[in-house]
C-alpha cells in the first residue's frame, strides 16, 4: 500500500481494483477471509462503502464460485426467477421429422423463423407453402405465379435450409375465382400429410382478411392426419397476437436479426398489398410481437402444443 490503512479507512468510499487470475485468492480473501495483516484488502470488510471492481478471472477462488453461479443462473431463469427451458429441445429429437404448414410462402418465417432456426436437424424439416400468394401481389411486383415461391427460396436460404425442403402444394382452392375449398384440396394435402408422415406438425391459425389461414386450416382438420404425429403445434402470423399458448421458444439476438433479415427477403411484401389498420409492415408487427419483457436479450415466439384429438376438438 502506498498510503496507509488509517487514511484508506477514513475515506468516504473505497474502490479496489483486480484483474487477472493472479489476484483471485487476493478476492477471495477480501471478501470471504479474516482481517489479517496479511490481506490487507480485508479492513475493507470494515468500510460502510466498499466497492471492488475485477475481471471475472479475479473471482476463480471465490468460494463454490458465487459470482459465475449468480451470473450463469441470470442465463438461466427469466425476470420472474422461472427455468429457461427450450421445448423444441424437450420435445422434438434430432431424428424427428417437421412438417411446417405456411398459407403464404412468407407465414412461416414471420410467425416461426427463430424457432426454425433452432431445431436440432433442420434437415429434416419440410416447408410446405398451401398456396403461392400470388393474391398478395401488387402489379409492379408480380413476375410471375412463382413470385412469392421465388422469394420464399431466398428467405429460407437465409435461416440455413435449402430450396428441396420446400413443398409447392398450390391447392387448388387459391385459383379458382371463389377461392372455394373442396374435396380437391383435402385429397392433395392429405397425399403430403401421408407421404412425409411428420412427427411434428406446425399449422398457423391466425384470421388474415381474406381468411385464408382459416381456410388452410380447415384443409388440415378434415384430412386424415398420420399416426405419427407426436404433436401439433400451433402458431401464428402477423395478423393477430392473443394466441393461448402453452409454449414459449426464446430467441437470442442474433437468431432473431436472421429472422428478420429473412422477412426482408420477401420483397413484395415491404408494403403488403392485403393489410389492416394494424399492419403496416411484417418486420415491424413482428418487432412488436416478439419482445419478450421477462427474459432480457431475448425475443421469444409462442406456440399451442396439442395432440391430435385435442387438435380435432378445436
Amino acid at each position: 500500500l502506498t498510503v496507509g490503512i488509517e487514511t484508506i479507512m477514513s475515506s468516504k468510499e473505497i474502490i479496489i481494483m483486480a484483474q487477472g487470475s493472479k489476484k483471485s485468492k487476493a478476492i477471495k480473501e477480501c471478501i470471504e477471509g479474516h482481517i489479517s495483516n496479511q490481506y490487507t484488502c480485508t479492513m475493507a470488510q470494515l468500510h460502510p462503502k466498499a466497492i471492488i471492481v475485477c475481471d471475472e478471472n479475479a473471482t476463480n477462488d471465490i468460494k463454490v464460485k458465487t459470482y459465475k453461479y449468480y451470473k450463469n443462473l441470470q442465463k438461466l431463469t427469466d425476470l420472474q426467477g422461472n427455468l429457461i427451458t427450450n421445448p423444441i429441445n424437450k420435445y422434438i429429437n434430432s431424428q424427428d421429422k417437421i412438417l411446417i404448414t405456411s398459407p403464404h410462402p412468407d407465414d412461416d418465417v414471420i410467425g416461426m423463423g427463430g424457432t426454425m432456426q433452432l431445431f436440432k436437424n433442420i434437415s429434416n424439416v419440410k416447408i410446405l407453402y398451401m398456396t403461392n400468394g400470388i393474391g398478395g401481389l401488387k402489379q409492379k411486383d408480380n413476375n410471375g405465379e412463382k413470385t412469392r415461391i421465388k422469394e420464399a427460396i431466398s428467405s429460407i436460404k437465409v435461416l440455413g435450409y435449402e430450396p428441396e425442403q420446400i413443398i409447392d402444394a398450390d391447392l387448388p382452392f387459391y385459383n379458382n375465382k371463389n377461392r372455394m375449398v373442396t374435396d380437391n384440396d383435402i385429397i392433395k394435402m392429405n397425399t403430403y400429410l401421408q407421404d412425409i408422415q411428420p412427427n411434428h406438425l406446425f399449422i398457423c391459425i391466425d384470421e388474415d382478411p381474406n381468411k385464408t389461414h382459416i381456410k388452410c386450416l380447415n384443409i388440415i382438420k378434415k384430412s386424415i392426419l398420420p399416426k405419427s404425429i407426436k404433436f401439433i403445434w400451433l402458431y401464428q402470423s402477423a395478423w393477430e397476437n392473443n394466441l393461448k399458448y402453452n409454449e414459449i421458444v426464446y430467441i437470442p439476438k442474433d437468431i432473431f436479426k436472421k429472422k428478420l433479415l429473412s422477412i426482408d427477403m420477401h420483397f413484395s411484401q415491404k408494403n403488403p398489398k392485403i393489410s389492416n389498420k394494424n399492419i403496416v409492415s411484417f418486420k415491424d408487427i413482428v418487432l412488436e410481437h416478439n419482445q419478450s419483457h421477462i427474459y432480457p436479450g431475448h425475443f421469444q415466439e409462442v406456440f399451442k402444443k396439442v395432440s391430435i384429438s385435442d387438435f380435432n376438438l378445436l
